[in-house]
Order: C-alpha cells, then sequence, then structure tokens
C-alpha cells in the first residue's frame, strides 16, 4: 500500500508488517505518520514536559494501588 506521511509529505510503501497498516486498510483512519517524524514528534513532546519523575514517584512504585 502507498501512503503518504501527513507531516513530512514523502511517499512510502508500507505492508502488513508495519503497525498502521491494517488502520489505513479498514478505514479506521486516513493519516498515516512515518516512523522518524513519530519519533521526532516524540521527542519533542518529551522535551516540552519540565518535570522530574522521581518527584512524582519517589519511592520507585509505578502502579497505582
Amino acid at each position: 500500500m502507498e501512503v503518504s506521511c501527513l507531516f513530512c509529505r514523502k511517499q512510502f510503501v508500507i505492508d502488513s508488517s508495519d503497525p498502521q497498516y491494517f488502520r489505513l486498510k479498514y478505514k479506521q483512519t486516513n493519516h498515516y505518520i512515518c516512523k522518524s517524524c513519530n519519533r521526532n514528534m516524540q521527542n519533542e513532546a518529551k522535551s516540552n514536559v519540565d518535570y522530574d519523575p522521581s518527584v512524582i514517584d519517589s519511592k520507585g512504585y509505578d502502579k497505582l494501588i
């Protein structure tokens, strides 16, 4: 399946190994985001968050009881 990235507008050929393939195939979404744009957006979001995880979870627990 040939798709274009929503952000960089580059063309990509994806197959069933891509996690977004079935969502596009069954019309659950119309937008494809390539791996590099996805990674860049995640890194940017992480850099915009200004908190220290140790302050939130000082004892190292990762689940709420």
